[in-house]
């Protein structure tokens, strides 16, 4: 019984706050001209993503004033004018109605001490700039020149891109986390005079802005900014270290060292902080714990030996009691949760039940399940809740379809704000559940990464693999080394294998691609395809027959021997 009202005291405290408050924000550019938008938006904070990565919402105005309801919670900001740099900030929406206020002064835009590549960006003749061809150098006053005839027709919009070879622009904003734009504001020309780029026009160095106002406390900035630039560091150091080195003590030590620089920092902060380093903490036990860190590590070495060793090893049964630990201290000491963490929460009890866990971390059976349930029983936060339910539709959808619909209907229901219902997640779900086998297979057109056109509808009379999937994928590349044996044990007039590659590179793909030997044919998928089959998980396979039916979804290790079969029927 103590347990249990331990249990409902911590829930009560911890659950999604129903309180909101009104956060304006007004914007001054150093340079404002009329005509000009300003750009704002804000999503979720957490330690493990890059930020402003997405935004959960991006707002245009040309005063530069916002003002938006956030519920509870800890958000990203970024602020954006084509004149300025952009402004990063974190804030804690804190668990009252009251009214934050941020008043930024932005600053001039200013571009990179060393020019190593200067390229224009724009639209014309149906033909998009992107090449440094085009510009024409004047050393005598150190300016970049786009001649008027290549102006011949107007332009929507010219910026001149600075040390970025590859970019993606969100149109009408001036910048994105991916560019360092040196930008004539938005200029709008009708062909009749050429475009000069004058780099000492802009202040060199790094961005400084202003911040003031009320209601937000500027700790929280300083300690989001270091502990989000931990993690960058962190992922992108042992990302590359994992890939490229085969000494793991190395890795190991090499993540300590960070996970001591955590601990140090958290020191220094006042105690009214340190629970903001709880999610911290959980994230790099569950993302870099040494036993973890070992299954990945084998993992991308492709030894299946040593990765079954480290899954029975007492270090793996550590890590899986640690990450249980820190979640119930999250749970009983955090005022807020982010959103995405529930989604690691609906697997905890599965854990606690396996590994038996209970006793070595004194949490009750069912108690990350028992809190979920009182969440979604008292929050109004749709996004907490439509993360909890759709989690759940996702995992019953493997074995329990009907379930896993009503999980769906649940959400449109009590939750229609969710962002899934709206960014076209939830359709493509629920997609999967009519591509299946019997039913022919939606055709598509697709460019290969050798300059092919693979058009399904042309393949008939031939079986056809698709495997969705990505180099990101640690299941996805153990199942590589069957396609490949596939692709030597199949003669390609018989069946014919396409990998389309997700959230993926070409740069990437391609150095995969030769790294592994790769022998069937490869392209980078769009999103109208991966929706059109329906898939959210990766891998994902359909194997085709000859006349263009689904036969068989999700066929993994030794496919030689499975796709014969369905060859042969």
């Amino acid at each position: 019984m103590k347990k249990l009202s331990i249990l409902i005291l911590f829930v009560l405290i911890c659950i999604p706050s129903i309180f909101a408050a009104k956060l304006i924000v007004k914007l001054e550019a150093p340079d404002h001209a009329p005509g000009q938008n300003y750009g704002f938006g804000y999503t979720e904070y957490a330690w493990n993503l890059k930020p402003w990565r997405a935004m959960d919402e991006m707002l245009l105005s040309e005063d530069g004033i916002f003002e938006v309801e956030l519920p509870t919670g800890c958000y990203d900001l970024v602020m954006l004018h084509p004149t300025a740099n952009k402004v990063k900030y974190n804030i804690f929406v804190p668990d009252s109605d009251e009214e934050i206020e941020l008043i930024v002064q932005m600053d001039r835009l200013s571009i990179p001490e060393k020019i190593e590549f200067i390229a224009p960006m724009g639209n014309f003749n149906n033909h998009t700039l992107t090449e440094d061809q085009y510009l024409i150098y004047n050393s005598e006053n150190n300016s970049y020149t786009l001649p008027e005839s290549m102006l011949d027709t107007p332009i929507d919009q010219i910026y001149f891109r600075v040390n970025k070879e590859k970019t993606v622009h969100i149109p009408s904003l001036p910048t994105t986390e991916y560019d360092v734009w040196a930008s004539l504001s938005n200029v709008i020309t009708d062909g009749n005079s050429s475009i000069v780029f004058r780099p000492d026009e802009f202040r060199r160095g790094d961005a400084e802005h202003k911040i003031s106002g009320s209601g937000a406390d500027s700790v929280y900035y300083a300690i989001h900014t270091k502990l989000k630039d931990i993690a960058l560091i962190l992922n992108q150091t042992l990302y590359t270290a994992m890939r490229k080195s085969n000494n793991l003590d190395s890795i190991i030590s090499l993540r300590n060292a960070y996970y001591d620089e955590l601990l140090t920092f958290k020191k220094k902060v006042p105690e009214k902080y340190r629970w903001l380093f709880l999610e911290s903490e959980y994230m790099f036990v569950e993302k870099y714990h040494p036993a973890n860190m070992k299954l990945a590590f084998y993992s991308i070495k492709e030894n299946r030996q040593m990765r079954e060793k480290v899954r029975k090893s007492p270090g793996y049964y550590q890590y899986q009691t640690e990450k249980v630990v820190l979640a119930h201290k999250l749970i009983e000491n955090s005022p807020w949760l982010p959103t995405y963490i529930y989604e690691d929460f609906d697997r905890l009890d599965n854990d606690l039940f396996r590994y038996s866990m209970c006793d070595d971390t004194n949490v009750p059976p069912g108690y990350f399940t028992n809190f979920m349930n009182h969440v979604l029983e008292t929050s109004n936060n749709d996004q907490v809740c439509g993360t909890i339910l759709y989690d759940r539709a996702q995992s019953l959808s493997y074995m329990f379809e009907h379930k896993a619909i009503e999980q769906i209907d649940i959400i449109k229901t009590k939750h229609p704000e969710y962002k899934g219902l709206h960014d076209g997640s939830i359709d493509m779900f629920l997609k999967k559940f009519k591509i299946t086998e019997g039913i022919a297979a939606p055709d598509f057109s697709i460019e290969t990464l050798c300059g092919e056109t693979f058009k399904l509808s042309e393949n008939k009379g031939k079986f056809v693999l698709i495997d969705f999937w990505g180099t990101w994928c640690g299941p996805c590349v153990g199942e590589v080394p069957h396609l490949i044996e596939l692709a030597k044990s199949i003669p390609d007039d018989q069946l014919v294998i396409i990998g389309l590659s997700v959230n993926d590179t070409e740069d990437k793909l391609n150095n995969f691609i030769a790294e592994k030997k790769i022998n069937y044919k490869n392209a980078m998928c769009n999103k109208e395809i991966q929706q059109e089959f329906g898939v959210n998980s990766f891998p994902t396979t359909f194997l085709i027959d000859k006349e263009g039916n689904i036969v068989a979804k999700n066929l993994r290790g030794d496919l030689i021997n499975q796709v014969t079969a369905y060859m042969n029927k």
